[in-house]
C-alpha cells in the first residue's frame, strides 16, 4: 500500500520495513498529522520520550515535517534551559557560558541568549551594573537602563534628537524646497543657498541677462553676490 503523501513507493517501503508497527502507527492516526491534522503533507514518526523504547505505540506519534521541527525545537530549548541551571549560580551566569553552551549543543549563541531571557537568567555584567533612571531627551519619557551614558528611549527618539541638534532646515532661493544640512556650515560660513546646480544655474543665468540689459559688467561666481534684493 502506498500512503498518498510519500510520492515515492520505494522509500515509502523502506520507511515502513524499519519496524513493522510503523504502519500501525499510520493506522491509529489515519494518515493524518497528530497536531496539525493534516493528510496533505509527507508524515513521519516521532518518539515522545527517548529514553523509552520505540517499540511502544504510546511513545509514538505520527507527525508532518512542520510540527516535527516544533516538536523538536522544544525539546532543544528544553535541553538547553537544563544546561543553563547547571552552569548558572543562583540564575547569574557568568561570562562566555552562552558561548560554550552553543558549542555544545551546535546552536547559535543569539539563540541561547533568547531562551536564557525568557527563562529568567541574567548575565553577570548585567547584574552588576545597578539600572539607571533616565529622562529621554527627546520625547521626556522616563525609562531604565544599565548604561549611564544613555541619552534616549528607542532608536527612534535617538535619530530625531540628532536631527533638531546637528541638523537644520531652509528653503532654497529659487524654488523654495526644504533644505536639509548641517549646523556647522552656517558657523563656518558655508551655508547653503541653492538646493541644486539647477537652481543656481537659474539665478546666475538671470543675473547675467540682467546685468547685460542694464549695460553694466557680467555677475560671475568669483564676484561678490548681494542676495538681499
Amino acid at each position: 500500500m502506498l500512503v498518498p503523501t510519500w510520492s515515492n513507493k520505494k522509500k515509502w517501503e523502506a520507511y515502513i520495513g524499519r519496524n513493522p508497527q510503523y504502519l500501525q502507527i499510520f493506522e491509529k492516526y489515519h494518515y493524518k498529522c497528530a497536531d496539525c491534522k493534516s493528510d496533505s503533507k509527507r508524515l513521519l514518526i516521532f518518539s515522545i520520550n527517548r529514553s523509552i523504547a520505540r517499540q511502544n505505540l504510546d511513545n509514538l506519534l505520527l507527525l508532518c515535517r512542520s510540527c516535527l521541527s516544533k516538536r523538536i525545537g522544544l525539546f532543544k530549548s528544553k535541553d538547553i534551559v537544563e544546561k543553563l541551571r547547571v552552569y548558572s549560580d543562583n540564575k547569574i551566569l557568568a561570562y562566555g557560558v552562552l558561548t560554550i553552551i552553543a558549542r555544545d549543543m551546535s546552536l547559535s549563541r543569539e539563540r541561547v541568549r533568547q531562551i536564557a531571557k525568557l527563562y529568567g537568567f541574567v548575565m553577570a555584567h548585567d547584574k552588576e551594573n545597578p539600572i539607571h533612571n533616565r529622562t529621554c531627551k527627546n520625547c521626556k519619557k522616563i525609562f531604565k537602563s544599565t548604561q549611564s551614558t544613555r541619552t534616549c528611549c528607542s532608536t527612534k527618539c535617538y535619530k530625531d534628537f540628532r536631527l533638531k541638534k546637528y541638523w537644520t532646515k531652509k528653503k532654497c532661493l529659487i524654488c523654495d524646497r526644504q533644505m536639509v544640512y548641517r549646523k556647522t556650515l552656517s558657523t563656518i560660513g558655508k551655508e547653503p543657498i541653492f538646493c541644486c546646480k539647477v537652481c543656481q544655474g537659474k539665478f546666475f543665468s538671470k543675473k547675467g541677462m540682467e546685468s547685460k540689459r542694464a549695460g553694466v559688467k557680467v555677475i560671475t561666481i568669483k564676484d561678490p553676490i548681494d542676495f538681499s534684493n
